[in-house]
């Protein structure tokens, strides 16, 4: 049964049980009793339905405000309050693949920085197995090249359905028809669906912030460039740069800052804030190295509703180093070198808590195993800790004495701070 007929059964019941109070029959009934022609018992019916339907609808009327309904459990933060006030434009069409799988797009939300994407995977045969359907799209209009889709999210909603979101590259202002190609690897075979779709321009969420910033920032060894911030009732994203400083030579660039880009073990990240002290949900971002530089993209939520000014602050570099070594370790466990920079100096008892002292200049990303219990009590105490010059001693914590206890080691991370803000006033 879906959404909607659950939600009519529902209805349903509630109403047969509902007893109408005496006052308000009489109350109809006497006024339709003035009347000169003869009203029969079944308009009187129908009159005191209407009544309690208008009076028990607010919640059916809520419900059905949402533009694409089922998707609640994979949106969130601004797309999902866009949902829910019925912003978007629909699109219902289906494409199906010679297995039985059905792939419906009901409907998209876009502006000018990303278009997303709300589509249901059906299968009318066999259980739908991620293992073995491998599903991918790609968006395109008149530009050859297309656009991507950056990132998704998937509910598993039975063994036969899936309800999906995906995020995509904007489609450029020039483009009106576009098509969404499907793909569907099944066994060691590809099949290819289209849907297409006409852009609705009119359905698109208005910009409501466009700012040059033109600011930069000095962070260790490098300068930080914030170039262009924009913003919609749907996202806010803001795009950069990051250059070696001046007085560092061209080739600590290529050695150091682009290949950890380019291994995914080195980030630029900051906060943006209202004047409020509201923070923006900015949880996605992306890099791409563009010769002696870093270009970067980070995202996320609308901006807050109500503000005067924003301030980008917190601007930091996030620098990881891979370990991946395993260790099994007890309270006899003294001086484990872990590599040249990690060293494990003691495990002991504190109350009723098993310490677990590590020595290193960076912050140790660890997973520590005992029994069902894979928590760290206060992993957050040193999750700020700047780069140091020397080694330092951290205590991890685990809940209870434990006497076999299975350490990872995943790697390192430092950051280092710039204490520069970045002020955005916003007409």
């Amino acid at each position: 049964m879906n959404d909607l007929e659950k939600l009519l059964t529902y209805k349903r019941e509630e109403l047969l049980n509902i007893e109408v109070p005496e006052e308000m029959e009489d109350c109809l009934r006497n006024a339709l009793n003035k009347r000169k022609k003869h009203i029969p018992k079944s308009a009187i019916a129908a009159a005191l339905i209407a009544v309690l339907l208008f009076a028990y609808s607010f919640d059916s009327l809520a419900y059905y405000g949402r533009k694409f309904i089922g998707y609640d459990n994979v949106t969130y933060g601004s797309l999902k309050e866009l949902n829910e006030e019925g912003k978007g434009q629909e699109i219902n069409k289906s494409c199906v693949f010679s297995n039985g799988i059905e792939v419906t797009l009901d409907g998209i939300i876009f502006d000018d920085n990303e278009l997303v994407a709300f589509y249901k995977i059906k299968s009318t045969k066999e259980k739908l197995d991620p293992l073995k359907y491998d599903i991918s799209m790609h968006l395109y209009g008149i530009n050859l090249m297309g656009y991507h889709a950056k990132s998704g999210q998937r509910e598993f909603r039975d063994d036969y359905n899936n309800i999906c979101v995906a995020w995509f590259e904007a489609p450029a202002f020039y483009e009106k028809w576009m098509k969404l190609n499907i793909s569907l690897r099944i066994d060691d075979t590809v099949e290819e669906r289209t849907i297409k779709f006409t852009l609705d321009r009119n359905k698109a969420m208005k910009k409501t912030v466009e700012k040059k910033l033109d600011a930069k920032v000095k962070l260790g060894d490098y300068e930080v460039y914030f170039d262009k911030l924009t913003a919609s009732s749907l996202s806010t994203y803001i795009k950069g740069k990051v250059k070696v400083s001046a007085d560092n030579a061209k080739g600590a660039l290529e050695r150091d800052i682009i290949s950890e880009y380019e291994r995914g073990l080195q980030f630029i990240d900051f906060d943006i804030v209202t004047d409020k002290g509201e923070k923006v949900n900015l949880n996605n971002r992306s890099t791409e190295n563009s010769g002696n530089e870093i270009t970067f993209v980070k995202s996320g939520d609308a901006l807050p509703k109500e503000f005067n000014t924003l301030e980008i602050k917190n601007i930091r570099f996030e620098n990881y180093k891979i370990i991946d070594k395993s260790f099994d370790v007890s309270v006899e466990t003294k001086n484990l070198k872990v590599d040249d920079e990690v060293i494990v100096k003691e495990i002991y008892y504190e109350g009723d808590e098993t310490c677990i002292v590590v020595s290193s200049r960076d912050i140790p990303i660890m997973q520590v195993n005992v029994g069902d219990d894979t928590g760290i009590l206060n992993y957050d105490q040193y999750k700020n800790d700047v780069e140091n010059e020397e080694p330092v001693e951290r205590t991890f914590r685990l809940a209870g004495k434990q006497k076999e206890i299975k350490l990872q080691f995943k790697g390192m991370v430092n950051y280092i701070y710039t204490d520069e803000t970045i002020s955005i006033p916003v007409d």
